[in-house]
C-alpha cells in the first residue's frame, strides 16, 4: 500500500495564512500539470477579482472528510474561519457570501506551510460543486477582553479532494 507514498521527516505547521475568496462563476479557466494534478494556474474573468478575508489569528481550519456511500466516494470540503472582529468590514464580507452563495463560492486557502489549495472547484465538476454558506454565528463575547468575531462556515460536497495550486491566481 505503501508504493509511491514517501514519508517526510520535519516539522509541520498546521493553520492557514490567508483565504481568498471569488464567486465560482468567476473562474474563467485552470491550467493543470497533468503529471502531478497540481494547478498550475486560476484565471478569472474581467472585471472580477479574488476577496481576501481578514482573519482572526489561529482561526481558521480547512478540513476534507472521505466516506463511502454505496460504493461512491464522497468528500465533504469545509472551510471555517473568524473574522477580526463583528464590525463594518466583517459585515460587508457576509453579505457578499450570502449573496455569492447561492451560486457558491470558490477559495484559495493556503496553510501556514505555505501549501496554497483551490477549493469549490473541480476537474472533474468545474463549478458545479462549490462551497456554499452553511452558517454564521456572531460573538460579542461575555467579558470586556473577550472578541467579538463571526464564526463562518463553509461546505461543498465532491467526489475528490482539493487540489494543491502551484501557480497563480488572477
Amino acid at each position: 500500500m505503501k508504493n509511491g507514498y514517501t514519508h517526510h521527516f520535519g516539522k509541520t505547521t498546521g493553520g492557514i495564512k490567508t483565504i481568498a475568496l471569488t464567486p465560482v462563476e468567476n473562474i474563467n479557466s485552470v491550467a493543470i500539470d497533468h503529471q502531478t494534478g497540481a494547478y498550475l494556474s486560476v484565471t478569472l474573468k474581467e472585471l472580477t477579482q479574488w476577496v481576501e478575508c481578514s482573519l482572526a489569528e489561529e482561526a481558521a481550519e480547512y478540513r476534507e472528510e472521505h466516506t463511502l456511500r454505496n460504493g461512491i466516494a464522497v468528500v465533504v470540503h469545509t472551510l471555517e474561519f473568524q473574522t477580526d472582529k463583528m464590525d463594518r468590514e466583517s459585515d460587508s464580507l457576509l453579505r457578499q457570501l450570502a449573496e455569492a452563495s447561492p451560486g457558491g463560492l470558490a477559495a484559495v486557502v493556503t496553510t501556514n506551510d505555505n501549501v496554497s489549495l483551490l477549493v469549490g472547484y473541480s476537474p472533474e465538476h468545474g463549478a458545479e460543486r462549490p462551497l456554499r454558506l452553511e452558517k454564521v454565528a456572531g460573538r460579542s463575547g461575555k467579558k470586556y477582553a473577550d472578541p467579538s468575531r463571526e464564526a463562518i462556515s463553509l461546505v461543498s460536497r465532491d467526489t475528490a479532494k482539493a487540489r494543491i495550486l502551484n501557480g497563480s491566481i488572477g
